[in-house]
């Protein structure tokens, strides 16, 4: 039985790319930005990525009500001041206090006082060098460490490397780190420094080496683990990977790189669920995280698809609207569409999408466009509002001439949903004018696309016709996907080899049909437009009552009633021609009239039978 079912699509969430922010020192405060490739693109070795380099605060390592805490204990030492103002360990304390809490003035006040007091401290030193370069006083920090010796000073080359990096200059940066290890082979910032040099470099078992080293001497920082599961990510030990994570999010639940960085290897191992835990707990502190709700919406969304749970729907739908009244946008807008489809209202669903649509055919933005055109496509079509996704397409995909055509895979699927529209508001007729026309003007790069066109006009041209010439010129562009199955996707692919096998049985190839049909005995009682065709392949060669089993058997499997009618049609017109040519004319005509009453059927069938019912009532008056 020939198959023209569209492949159920998937809808497509609008999520901002975070770069992974892997940091080369124990402050956080400086790091590279890099881009987390999928593990498919880090299997085929796609994964020539640029790093963007980073300085500036990225995350806290104070744990959850610290900040109180060093504000009460400041507060604290406050009072003390004048009794201990000539102590370089309590003003140091003190320092750090107050850097904690954001005053870099005092934090480096109370530290030159603690350097007055005690100008030979090589620690004091490091910490004033470390508060300088911290605060962008670069010119200020290259003055101390003048009176550093880079022989011996481990640490102030690694501060060396920092101001390097300042200037973008790596390869100067590395020979600073390399005479910090040289010096002190074991030292946890030069490992930790060397590591994430080592990753810009694409050199990710060098870097794994560096961690392991900085682990024995502290296995409790949450950017170190970071950096370990980045660099097994990219090695494509991907549980490796996640288990770093989970050591990252457990020693500091609130790094918000680990989270949305977990949260997205989640996402790509395709259990989102486990990222839900950890962005509901980061995100009751931090409740104006942008980023956080958004992740959460996907987490909630692509679980209610896997688990088939509204609950799961409406939760997404929530952490939505939360990141709606942080940053209202077509993006968000597009998220929040798509979960009020899968709650069954295609209405609001219509409504947020034609938003996002407006918003960023005006922000000129047409990745985004095409995306929400698509999701848009995909709830009319299940609205089977043909007409009104017709009218929108034709609107739209005028934007998209004269070369403004986006680089985006979705983009090709629009014109076989306009294909689709077309089919349902106007008809078959109609629609293969138009597969015609995209197939001739567009270049269509999309493999699934392309070969679903060609696919659906064998279908039209077996249905409607006897033209054998273009159905080979067709078959002839599907054969290349026979022959490689891995040019599209499974259910393409099937469909292909099912229609091919059809149009073959009914030219009397059956040898050829036979053939296509053994690539996939397993489907065969399985799939239901198989067995139907292997049923006709049977009818064919006049084996009726297996042939007819097998069609019947078919039609057990179809789940909707239109459907089966077109199964019975079909079966009916067949055993009605093989009756004619028997000459059984009593059974011809009884299965014949049945395809004329058939409701919703083919109309081909329905004219080819008159032809030969008119034949039988010939030749009943010739004898």
């Amino acid at each position: 039985m020939l198959n023209n079912q569209l492949e159920a699509k998937k809808s497509h969430l609008e999520i901002k790319q975070k770069l992974v922010e892997l940091c080369f020192d124990s402050q956080a405060r400086y790091c590279f930005e890099l881009k987390l490739p999928s593990e498919d693109e880090v299997k085929a070795a796609h994964s020539n990525i640029v790093p963007a380099l980073s300085v500036r605060g990225l995350e806290s390592e104070n744990y959850i009500g610290w900040g109180d805490g060093f504000r009460q204990e400041y507060s604290r030492q406050l009072i003390k001041y004048e009794s201990y103002k000539n102590s370089a360990v309590f003003l140091s304390r003190l320092s750090s206090l107050a850097a904690e809490l954001g005053e870099d003035d005092e934090s480096r006040m109370y530290l030159e006082e603690a350097k007055t007091l005690s100008p030979e401290n090589l620690f004091l030193k490091h910490k004033l060098g470390n508060l300088l370069i911290d605060n962008e006083k670069y010119e200020e920090a290259l003055k101390l460490l003048t009176r550093s010796d880079l022989e011996i000073d481990s640490y102030a080359n690694l501060q060396k490397a920092k101001i390097c990096m300042n200037n973008s200059d790596i390869e100067t940066a590395q020979s600073y780190v390399f005479k910090a290890l040289e010096i002190d082979n074991t030292n946890y910032e030069a490992r930790l420094f060397a590591g994430t040099l080592s990753i810009y470099h694409g050199e990710w078992e060098r870097a794994i080496r560096h961690y392991r080293v900085a682990l024995e001497e502290s296995n409790k920082s949450s950017p170190l683990m970071v950096n370990m599961a980045y660099s097994y990510w990219m090695l494509g030990e991907f549980e490796k990977a996640e288990r770093n994570l989970k050591k990252a999010l457990l020693i500091n639940p609130l790094n918000k790189n680990a989270v949305i960085f977990y949260s997205d290897v989640c996402k790509y191992r395709n259990k989102p669920i486990e990222a839900i835990s950890f962005l509901e707990f980061y995100l009751e502190y931090e409740q104006k995280d942008e980023t956080a709700w958004e992740r959460l919406g996907l987490a909630y969304y692509e679980s209610g698809k896997e688990y088939e749970k509204l609950e799961y729907f409406r939760n997404s739908l929530e952490a939505l609207k939360m990141q709606n009244t942080l940053s209202s946008n077509p993006g968000v807008w597009n998220n929040i569409a798509l979960n009020n489809w899968k709650l069954g209202n295609h209405s609001l669903a219509s409504r947020y999408l034609a938003q996002s649509i407006k918003k960023s055919e005006e922000e000129n933005n047409l990745e985004l466009m095409v995306t929400a055109l698509y999701n848009l496509s995909l709830v009319l079509i299940d609205a089977k509002k043909y007409g009104e996704l017709r009218e929108i397409l034709n609107e739209y995909l005028k934007v998209f001439t004269g070369g403004n055509i986006p680089e985006n895979r979705l983009f090709d699927y629009l014109m076989l949903f306009h294909v689709q529209a077309i089919e349902g508001s106007s008809g078959q007729d109609e629609s293969a004018k138009e597969i015609v026309h995209i197939l001739k003007s567009h270049r269509i790069s999309e493999n699934n696309v392309r070969y679903e066109l060609y696919n659906r006009l064998l279908v039209y041209i077996s249905e409607t016709s006897d033209d054998k010439e273009k159905a080979y010129t067709v078959i002839e562009k599907l054969t290349r996907v026979i022959e490689n199955r891995e040019l599209v996707s499974p259910m393409l692919w099937l469909s292909i080899v099912n229609n091919v096998a059809f149009f073959s049985c009914n030219s009397q190839e059956l040898e050829k049909a036979e053939y296509l049909l053994n690539l996939l005995p397993q489907e065969i009682h399985s799939n239901a437009y198989l067995t139907a065709t292997f049923g006709l392949l049977n009818i064919k060669k006049g084996r009726l009552k297996k042939g007819e089993a097998l069609y019947r058997e078919a039609i057990s499997m179809i789940p909707d009633h239109k459907t089966k009618q077109k199964f019975k049609q079909r079966l009916n017109y067949e055993l009605g021609n093989v009756y004619f040519v028997r000459n059984d004319y009593v059974n011809a005509q009884r299965l014949l009239s049945t395809v004329l009453k058939t409701k919703e059927g083919n109309k081909y069938l329905v004219e080819r039978s008159k032809s030969v019912l008119l034949g039988i009532k010939h030749d009943k008056l010739i004898h």
